[in-house]
């Protein structure tokens, strides 16, 4: 309600809707002809709230940590402040199950991290996994927990082979262009 308060505040009403559709994913401060309009136009996905949102926060928080005094406190206070910020949003946001699934590997990828111990990628996919089927079990049969989940995994097996083959693609399509230097 703080929040709504400051943006309804600081905004003619439409513009503060449109603000809080786009912080929090609730649309029900918009004009229903906007809304129609906005779904008519194609663009209503822009009022989702995902995991793309979390990855945005929790990179936010890695850059305060780093920018501010917050670097010099103790690992479990960083990760305490960088998990009550996600988890606040998460709850501003509804704890849709994207966002929850986005808290679970971002609060996973940064407890390894912050601990030091070399942590396999794949098991830090399979403990968000085991985490998000904590909080709800029937996630699994959900088709957003399979595709995520395939999806991380895709990208922790499949990166280095394809950050290589990139590579090789890129030398030799750049040597197509540039002239070798006479000797």
């Amino acid at each position: 309600e703080r929040i709504k308060d400051v943006v309804y505040a600081g905004m003619d009403e439409t513009s503060a809707a449109v603000t809080m559709a786009v912080l929090t994913g609730d649309t029900s401060g918009m004009d229903g002809d906007l809304l129609e309009n906005v779904r008519r136009g194609g663009i209503a996905h822009i009022f989702a709230v995902s995991g793309l949102h979390i990855g945005a926060l929790y990179a936010f928080c890695l850059w305060l940590i780093k920018k501010t005094r917050l670097k010099t406190v103790a690992k479990p206070v960083r990760f305490a402040f960088t998990a009550c910020m996600l988890l606040f949003y998460g709850g501003v946001c509804g704890y849709s199950d994207s966002v929850v699934r986005a808290i679970a590997m971002c609060l996973t990828v940064y407890a390894s991290a912050l601990s030091g111990i070399a942590v396999d990628p794949l098991e830090r996919v399979g403990l968000a996994a085991g985490i998000v089927l904590l909080i709800s079990p029937v996630s699994l049969f959900e088709v957003g927990f399979q595709l995520s989940f395939v999806a991380c995994l895709g990208i922790v097996l499949l990166a280095k082979r394809l950050s290589r083959l990139v590579d090789l693609l890129l030398k030799k399509f750049v040597g197509l262009f540039v002239e070798p230097k006479p000797e």
